[in-house]
């Protein structure tokens, strides 16, 4: 005989058993952006200005408002066709696109590098589906020096104590979703 207690059980093991399948399809949707963007930057250098700019000599807070009074502009397709415009390009007033989130978080990488940071770049996304995966696609950043941390996201964020800490604050956004995880990361260097 089924008892209520038996049924019970059983809602929370199928709900036990949903939720692990959903991670476990995160984490392949996760592996599968990896490999995608792997494969993409694998071809794509890592381009700095050929112009040394006075802007990248300010300070931290002069050069967040000198980044920052530029205009968002998606890439091409509303940014379905998404790539890293060349940085000398930057602030030109005239560009139609090419001036997102992985645009603002380079600069913030040549920003970091050229003052003596590490500086290193991450691509975080929710991938409870595919679609999604695209959809909420962002690059953010970290820069470290002195065994302190901080969080590039159009602007600087910081100190923190570990690359981790400096990360879990993206969580403070609104657009941070809790199912976005980083699914790619590099560090930047000037060759």
């Amino acid at each position: 005989m089924i008892t209520d207690d038996d049924n019970k059980d059983n809602k929370e093991l199928d709900v036990d058993a949903q939720a692990l399948k959903l991670e476990n399809r995160k984490k392949r949707i996760a592996l599968l952006m990896n490999v995608y963007l792997k494969a993409v930057n694998a071809f794509r250098p890592v381009k700095f200005p050929s112009i040394n700019s006075e802007k990248y000599k300010l300070s931290e807070k002069a050069f967040s408002e000198e980044i920052n009074r530029m205009e968002y502009k998606a890439d091409k397709l509303g940014g379905l066709i998404d790539s890293v415009a060349d940085p000398d390009t930057f602030f030109d007033d005239s560009k139609t696109f090419g001036r997102d989130c992985d645009d603002f978080q380079r600069q913030w990488s040549i920003f970091g590098t050229r003052n003596g940071y590490i500086a290193k770049e991450y691509v975080v996304c929710d991938p409870t589906t595919f679609l999604s995966a695209f959809q909420t696609m962002h690059v953010i950043g970290t820069l470290s020096k002195n065994n302190k941390f901080w969080l590039t996201n159009y602007e600087m964020y910081g100190p923190f104590d570990s690359e981790e800490d400096a990360l879990s604050y993206m969580s403070k956004f609104n657009t941070y979703s809790k199912n976005k995880c980083i699914v790619f990361s590099r560090e930047i260097k000037e060759e």
